[in-house]
């Protein structure tokens, strides 16, 4: 796996962003598909014991293709439609000029309109441009939860593995990539997007919207828009605040891991082991 070449990508998160209610309110509308909001200030995410010592080791996340989820509903761009009539195509093309793609230059905007002079010809170009996005996205996943016995048995080894908690950067943008970590929304039924009507929540709605057969998972996503080829991203080692071990773990394994975590200069907030609690069918954190 190739890792991306610049140190410190994925940033710690601002102190000032969290518990803001005039940004949340500036992202919440309750006219769009999708709804952003904050994530917690620190989020989780499962591994196995060899994969969470590459992630100290290595202090880089992998942020996956969407073409490697276990759910193949999941940001599937079948779930878009391309059907549009000229008039709706020519009102795209309009906000194209002046919002949408303001980021490329002035031949490359007469390009494009030019390619997307009549129906057939947009709807083929933007079912490629999708299938492109599609492609070039890279996803971290996390959960809200360190304690969800599925999420132990699923993701983090059979309860062999650790949960660590991270504190990252909601939104970051720079000229040339976008990465942002929200909330994902579970929904009961599968809503299609028009590409011509919906364009501006395409992304976010597909990225972030699950079926409620999921919601168990409490789940946070970290998503880069271009991953450019890349697998693995680095991230600030003040991200990394709380680790969890699974009630499988033994203590050697635990003394030896906490020895690593030492050796490359993270400054933990809290440790903590999973045990069984018999009287509920689920896991608890104690104090090691």
């Amino acid at each position: 796996m190739k890792s991306w070449p610049f140190s410190s990508f994925i940033r710690t998160l601002d102190p000032k962003l969290t518990n803001n209610p005039k940004l949340e309110s500036s992202l919440h509308e309750d006219n769009r598909l999708y709804v952003y909001h904050l994530p917690p200030p620190v989020i989780y995410h499962y591994a196995s014991l060899g994969t969470s010592k590459a992630i100290v080791e290595g202090q880089q996340l992998k942020l996956s293709s969407p073409k490697t989820f276990n759910d193949p509903f999941d940001m599937n761009p079948s779930q878009v439609s391309f059907k549009a009539t000229a008039k709706e195509v020519k009102a795209y093309q309009e906000r194209i000029k002046t919002s949408l793609y303001n980021s490329i230059n002035r031949e490359a905007k007469r390009r494009l309109i030019r390619e997307m002079a009549n129906p057939a010809n947009a709807n083929e170009y933007q079912k490629l441009n999708t299938e492109q996005m599609y492609n070039e996205v890279g996803v971290c996943c996390f959960s809200k939860l360190n304690d969800q016995p599925l999420m132990w048995s699923h993701y983090a080894e059979k309860h062999y593995g650790i949960c660590l908690g991270f504190s990252i950067q909601p939104l970051y943008q720079t000229q040339n990539l976008f990465f942002s970590v929200s909330e994902v929304q579970y929904v009961s039924e599968i809503r299609p997007l028009n590409y011509y009507k919906d364009i501006e929540e395409l992304m976010p709605y597909l990225i972030n919207t699950k079926s409620k057969v999921w919601e168990y998972e409490q789940e946070v996503r970290a998503v880069i828009d271009n991953r450019q080829g890349f697998d693995l991203f680095p991230f600030e080692r003040d991200c990394l605040k709380e680790i969890y071990f699974g009630c499988r773990v033994s203590k050697e394994e635990r003394t030896a891991f906490i020895k690593l975590v030492n050796e490359h200069k993270y400054n933990i907030s809290t440790y903590r082991k999973m045990i069984i609690d018999f009287k509920t069918f689920n896991v608890k954190a104690v104090k090691l």
